[in-house]
Order: C-alpha cells, then structure tokens, then sequence
C-alpha cells in the first residue's frame, strides 16, 4: 500500500536528459550571484586574518581564491556563448557539469587549505578566532545549500573539501570544548547535506512538473493541429462536394424555370413543378453549408442598428405560420409593440428562423410559442416547444456542427444538423448569449438575450414606392459560363422571359460577339470559376474595360464555398447569388435593372 505522504528524501532518478541539463543550466545561471557573496567574504574574512597570520601568507590565500574566481568566470562566459549557438548535446552537457563540479571543488579545497593552515592556535586569546573561522565555515556551507541545491555533486564537492578538514583538525585539539565542537560539525554537515538532499528533490520535482507540462502542451497543440488539419480538409471536401452538386442543380433550377414558359400539358406542368420544388429543398441544404463556410471565413461582418423585434419577429411566424398548419401544429407570437434591441437585423432574424424551423421541426403535437419580454435591461426572446426534448447530457452537443439526436436515418427533410451551429456563432458573433433548457418528452425553451434600446423616430415618406416595372421587352444579357449546358439552360430561361441572350464560355468571345449589338448589356452575368484558371470578376472587369463603363451592372454567379473564394468575391463588390441560383431572385433583379433603366 502507498503512503499517504511521498518520501522526500528518497533518490530521485533523473533519466529525463532535459532535468540534468537543466541542473548544470542553474549553476551557470547563479555563479554571477555567488560569485559576489563569495568575493564580499573573501575580503572579510582575509582582513581578519591578519590579526593572527603574516600577511604575506593572507595575501598568497587571497590570490588563490581570486584566480579560482576567475576561472570560474572564464568557464561560465564561455559555456553562455556555447549556449546562444545551440542546444547543447548529452556529451557538452556532461562535460560542463564536470567543470562546474571541479570548480565547486576547488573553491572547497581553498577554504579548507585556509582552515588547516591558518587554524588559530589552543588559547585563550585564541578563542575567538577559532569560533569566528567555525561561523565562517558554517555560513560558507550554509550558503552553498541553497546556491548549489539543485546540483548535489556541485555541493558535495564544495562541502567535503572545506568542512572535513576543519573538523578533523577540532578532533586533534584534544580538549573536551573542542571535541564537542568536533562533533557538532559533523552534526552540522549530515544535517546540512540532508536538508540538501530533500531541498534537491523538491528541485528536480519542479522541473519534471515543468517539463511534463511543456510535453502535454506540445501534444495538445499537435492534436489541435491534427484536429485543424482534420477541420479544413472537411471544409474543403465540404467545398468541393458542395461546388460539384451544385453546378447540375444548377443547370436543372435554369431548365426548369424555362419549362414553365413552354406550352406542356397539366401533368408535364405538375411534374415541373414538383422537380423545381426538389430542386428548392437541395438549394435549402447547400444553403446551409454555405453559411458554416461564410462563418468559417469570416466574411459575415455584424451591420447592428435599432431593430423593431415585433416587425422582426412578425415576418417568422408569417414565414413558418403555414408549415406549422400544415402539420397540425400552433405558431403563436407574443412581443410588445415597442420592442426594440441594438442588432444585425438580418443576422438576428436567421437566428430566430432557425430556432422556429428547428421547433417545427421536432413538434408533432401541440405547437410553438414565440415570446419576447423584458428582464433587467435586456429583452428575453424565448423560443418554446412541445417537442421531442433534449436530455441534459446532450444539451451542449446540439450546437457542434451535423449533430442531430432524433434523426439516426438521415432523413434529408431533418436538415443536416447545422442550424443550431450557426445559432450558437452567430449569438456570438453579435455577442448575444442563446441557453437552452429542455426535458425528454415535454419540449425545450431557446433563450436568447439581448440588449433594450429605442427606435428613432420614425421619418415621414412622401409617397408610395413604385412597383418595378415589367421585364423589358428586348434587353439583353451579357451570360459568361464556360459550361455548355449551363449556358444553354440560361439562354432558354432569359428568352423565355422575353430577353435577349448572349451567351459566351469566355470575356473576349463576350465582347467579339457584342460588336454587332446596338445597346449595352442590361447586366452582365458571370460564373465565378471560368477555365484556364480565370474568374468572373477577371471577366467583369475585361467586358467593363473594353466599353469604358465602370458602372455596367453584373452578376456574379458561383458554386464555390471555399474561405479564399468567398472572401475574394466579398472583395470585389460585385453582387453574386450561389448556385443553384434562385430564379425569382434572378427575375426580380432584372426588373429593378429594368425599373431603374426606365427612369433615367
């Protein structure tokens, strides 16, 4: 059975390289301060010397002692430059521990070459002399335990040679005093070396703890690499898998919409419309990866401003009121008129829509309760269900990315387990803090909290804003796509709105081919990834140049959700819409080109 308290006093192995290294570091490391305390008592002590000693033979003492010191010096200087070239290997460090050693001894060898030779004689008028050069010795050893505690052949070898031949000569002394004072000594140096030995083992306990915790350190900053590492090549099968759907879903939404303008019978009209609706939900997950893969850029940057809550919060339940019908479900909103918090109005409404789809989600009887109240300067917005629940142990692993506890099938109408993800980002990207609490079986209360404000006043509007005109008849489209089927789609879609349509793989066929059009393009609209390594905003910029219009509107159109794309295409300025693109989007853009066209 192992003892309660640890042995301190029992050896210590030092196999680690890294401890004995450090153990020679620190003698160097301390001669400069020992090295003082040594010189103030040299000096001292060779003065009171002469009280009883020639002072040729103090002086020939006094010199020794000084050259000692200064080839200790010497040797420390040049084991400091030895160190600022490099790590040192196992052999230098031994053997620098080896000079450190023999200077400790030789140091000794001085102080008890001093007590033999200059030992005061057996006398009253002696006494004293005898008791200062034991106090002198005494405070020399006690002053090497702690200077050289953290390296017991560096004391030993300093205590030996300048306590034991003291000692013996007090023994030879003959009288009862100073055989008493004999056995002190050697009292003295077992219990100096013992507290020594205890002290040295506290020493090296401190440097394995130091050195155990820099290896936890280095292997938890190895995992973190590996778990990086792991991240980003998620995040890039993520991109590419993401790019590669989308380019056909792509194609498909363009196809689809143009079918809808074709003369086709009812059913093939349904299954048309049943197609864009598969298309939608797809378009819906992508959607969702894509804003992980913005957060993960960086490229969302909070606009907070006033926000009207109940507006806000008005257009969710208006958005998810029918689906909630639909599954027999109550989506009821309870929030003051006035409530108002300081916010990104767009961010803070993805918020709430997730936590409401989430609801609707995972209710199958009973219904939602979308409530908002005040609580000590800050707006309480609960989300509450009589859903499934969450136990208590997984109430914090709901927010990780693609975790989903009541979905082991996969079910694609579940989502992909990311909407609580960004929740939990986006609150803290707003610095607003989302709590959950729930029971298995009873349902869950989101709680998201955030800071009161007021709204400004509110400012008159002379007139109602014009309704975008209708497409105009006629306009034309510059399209860039270097994918032929994409192209084709786009060419049936515009025309079928009752535009014109250029459409090109590249920049310059783009402008060959508009040489002989007698008006500019209405919008220019450009896939992101062109071939031969070329990208749409390269594109924009060669159409814009040649027709010196720097305001031509364009479009950029992309399926990439890589960090460096998004952050270049935020960059440029130019709007982009992702693939697959919604096509009511697309239509109602070019209305509001249409619309601003017609007005000037």
């Amino acid at each position: 059975m192992s003892p309660l308290i640890p042995n301190m006093t029992a050896p210590r192995a030092t196999a680690d390289p890294r401890i004995f290294q450090e153990q020679v570091h620190t003698q160097y490391q301390t001669f400069p301060v020992t090295l003082g305390g040594s010189v103030v008592a040299v000096v001292l002590f060779s003065i009171a010397l002469t009280f009883w000693q020639p002072l040729w033979a103090v002086g020939l003492w006094f010199v020794a002692m000084f050259l000692q010191f200064g080839v200790r010096a010497m040797v420390t200087r040049r084991y400091h430059r030895r160190c600022q070239l490099g790590p040192l290997a196992a052999p230098e460090v031994r053997a620098w521990g080896r000079y450190s050693t023999w200077g400790s001894g030789l140091s000794g060898s001085l102080w008890g070459v001093m007590a033999w030779v200059f030992f005061p004689p057996t006398g009253s008028e002696f006494a004293q002399y005898q008791y200062l050069l034991m106090m002198m010795l005494s405070g020399m050893g006690t002053a090497a335990a702690f200077a050289q505690a953290s390296y017991l052949p560096g004391f030993r070898a300093f205590m030996l040679p300048a306590c034991v031949p003291f000692t013996i000569l007090l023994f030879l002394q003959g009288t009862p005093l100073h055989t008493m004072y004999g056995a002190g000594s050697i009292l003295y140096m077992l219990a100096i070396d013992r507290f020594v030995v205890i002290l040295n083992g506290s020493i090296l306990d401190a440097y394995r703890m130091r050195f155990a915790n820099q290896d936890l350190a280095e292997q938890l900053a190895q995992q973190n690499e590996t778990v990086r590492q792991a991240s980003a090549a998620k995040s890039k099968f993520l991109a590419s898998a993401s790019h590669d759907l989308r380019q056909p879903l792509h194609a498909m939404e363009l196809f689809a919409e143009a079918l809808q303008h074709t003369s086709l019978p009812t059913a093939s009209h349904r299954i048309t419309e049943k197609l864009r609706k598969s298309v939608a939900a797809m378009r819906s997950l992508l959607d969702t990866l894509l804003d992980i893969s913005k957060l993960d850029a960086g490229v969302i940057q909070p606009q907070p401003a006033p926000t009207g809550l109940a507006r806000l919060l008005g257009l969710v339940h208006h958005e998810f009121s029918g689906l909630a019908q639909s599954k027999g479900l109550f989506l009821r909103l309870r929030v003051p008129p006035f409530a108002a918090t300081h916010s990104d109005p767009v961010l803070l409404k993805s918020i709430v829509s997730n936590l409401v789809s989430n609801a609707v989600r995972y209710t199958e009887r009973g219904g939602i309760l979308i409530t908002c109240r005040p609580w000590q300067g800050r707006w309480m917005l609960d989300v509450t269900d009589t859903g499934l629940g969450i136990p208590q142990a997984q109430q914090q692993e709901i927010f990780k990315e693609f975790v989903q506890l009541h979905n082991p099938q996969r079910d694609r109408e579940q989502g992909l387990g990311l909407g609580l993800a960004i929740v939990g980002r986006l609150c803290g990207l707003l610095g607003h803090t989302v709590e959950v609490r729930s029971e298995p079986q009873r349902g869950s209360r989101f709680r998201v909290w955030m800071p009161q404000t007021t709204l400004p006043a509110a400012e008159e509007v002379s007139g109602l804003a014009n309704a975008p005109a209708p497409l105009e008849h006629d306009a034309l489209i510059l399209v860039i796509d270097d994918e032929r089927d994409v192209r084709e789609a786009m060419h049936a879609m515009l025309t079928g709105w009752g535009l014109r349509c250029v459409c090109q793989p590249d920049a310059p066929l783009a402008v060959q081919a508009l040489e002989n059009e007698q008006s500019l393009p209405l919008l220019i609209i450009s896939d992101y990834r062109l071939a031969d390594q070329v990208n749409g905003i390269d594109a924009i910029e060669h159409v814009r140049n040649e027709y010196n219009c720097e305001d031509l509107p364009a479009l950029l159109i992309t399926g990439d959700t890589e960090s460096k794309d998004l952050l270049k295409v935020q960059q440029s300025g130019i709007p982009v819409m992702h693939k697959p693109v919604d096509t009511r989007q697309l239509k109602a853009l070019i209305q509001q080109l249409s619309w601003e066209r017609s007005r000037q």
